[in-house]
């Protein structure tokens, strides 16, 4: 049996970094050894981590994917619910579980 893997695509380096240390500071232990931990992908810009977004959907090996990314990379910040249909028709993904108000 492969084991399912854990990724979450971000859109830079800062990003790869700054991630594990805010989590740490909410108390959860970020170790690269523990299967719950996922890997962190930097994808180089909003762009591309669309690129991957499309590409990563449809690889069997994920267990889970996740995707950070911040609200000016869609340019001016919106007010209202526009990015999640423009990331949706981006993606070409019906429906995506938004978190909102972080």
């Amino acid at each position: 049996m492969s084991t399912k893997t854990r990724l979450l695509l971000v859109e830079g380096d800062d990003d790869k970094r700054v991630i594990p240390e805010l989590i740490e500071k909410n108390g959860v232990i970020w170790t690269l050894d523990d299967p719950l931990i996922p890997h962190i992908h930097p994808c180089g810009g909003y762009a591309k981590l669309l690129n991957q977004l499309k590409t990563r959907l449809k690889e069997s090996s994920l267990s889970q994917l996740g995707v950070i990314f911040t609200l000016g990379s869609l340019g001016k910040i919106p007010q209202d619910d526009n990015y999640i249909k423009r990331l949706k028709k981006q993606c070409l993904i019906p429906n995506i579980p938004m978190l909102r108000n972080l």
